[in-house]
């Protein structure tokens, strides 16, 4: 991860350059905390949920979203992350919904 507007003095080769702030993947990794699991929203069941509740198969979704049916399944069994934009067109174009999102 590295911030632009935030630059720090790093010596480098017997001189010092001002070079934007960096933190390793590593780093992030040793202080993070896992999140709290009742906080958690498991967007594959609410995509299985919708799909079945709209009576169609894995495939059918897939076909009116633009992916896979394996996908879908991983999916519905939480074993894959989904970009924004993929949920998306599984709500807009394959359940024919629309999406909503709200940060409290």
């Amino acid at each position: 991860m590295s911030w632009k507007n935030v630059q720090q003095d790093v010596p480098w080769g017997g001189a010092v350059r001002n070079l934007p702030f960096e933190i390793g993947a590593d780093v992030i990794f040793k202080y993070s905390k896992p999140a709290d699991k009742q906080g958690n929203i498991k967007i594959g069941d609410l995509i299985k949920k919708e799909r079945i509740a709209a009576h169609l198969t894995q495939s059918d979704l897939a076909k009116r979203s633009g992916t896979t049916a394996a996908y879908i399944s991983r999916l519905e069994n939480n074993k894959s992350y989904i970009e924004f934009d993929t949920l998306q067109k599984l709500v807009k174009h394959g359940l024919r919904k629309k999406l909503y999102l709200r940060i409290r």
